[in-house]
């Protein structure tokens, strides 16, 4: 059976990340998808952590993995120790902060090395409750990433992506 790795990192996640982590449960067990929840905790100072060691005890260790770093050290890296948990035959990454909605963004069907999803629908539904400032550098951010890669995406800022582990791992690791 397909195993999924949902690859979670974290920092000062406290008050989203129980709802993170019931949504991936929920929408995986409906599904009857095999899956993980690989959650890389940066040091955050609200006790991120604790949470998520709460969680493991709840939805079980071979369901949620942890890997509990002394720092903030980035999302870069944070993918590196992730995916040296992940046992998975794909990866998605999925952001803490519920700027992504994990109903929303259906199980690919795909021979696809990769899919990049997007918050921008015909609702707006991952940038609810944006401010101004957070819409506007985020239009500024897609206009140069639109103008200097010019792949036809909708959202270069979206940090939901789904990819086969061999090519998640080549992409990370060159």
């Amino acid at each position: 059976m397909t195993k999924y790795t949902i690859l979670v990192p974290t920092w000062n996640e406290r008050e989203s990340l129980p709802l993170v982590v019931w949504f991936v449960h929920q929408t995986c067990v409906e599904r009857g998808v095999n899956y993980e929840l690989v959650i890389v905790e940066d040091n955050s100072s609200d006790g991120s952590l604790q949470v998520a060691q709460k969680l493991q005890s709840i939805y079980g260790r071979d369901h949620i993995l942890i890997v509990a770093r002394k720092a903030k050290l980035g999302l870069l890296s944070a993918y590196m120790d992730g995916l040296g948990k992940a046992t998975g035959d794909y990866i998605v990454v999925l952001n803490a902060n519920l700027t992504d909605h994990v109903r929303r963004n259906e199980q690919q069907k795909t021979q696809a090395d990769i899919v990049i999803g997007t918050r921008f629908g015909t609702d707006h539904f991952g940038i609810q409750g944006w401010s101004i400032t957070q819409r506007l550098i985020c239009c500024i951010e897609n206009a140069i990433g639109d103008f200097v890669f010019n792949l036809s995406l909708n959202d270069y800022t979206s940090n939901y992506r789904y990819f086969h582990t061999f090519f998640f791992n080549t992409l990370i690791n060159h």
